[in-house]
């Protein structure tokens, strides 16, 4: 993929993000207007794919 633009985002679930959750935390970024979230599953993923697809849908478009 081409680099056209630099892209801002967050290490991690922004701070402000209520309830405090991976899913929450995408739609937040959206609302903050930035372009990415960090996401590190280092022992477990917890959304599995059915709802992952489902629910980042619902709240980010």
């Amino acid at each position: 993929m081409p680099v056209d633009k630099l892209r801002f985002g967050t290490a991690g679930i922004p701070l402000s993000t209520k309830p405090y959750n991976t899913l929450n935390g995408i739609a937040r970024v959206k609302e903050l207007g930035l372009d990415s979230m960090e996401l590190e599953f280092v022992r477990s993923i917890n959304v599995g794919k059915k709802r992952s697809k489902q629910e980042a849908h619902n709240r980010c478009c």
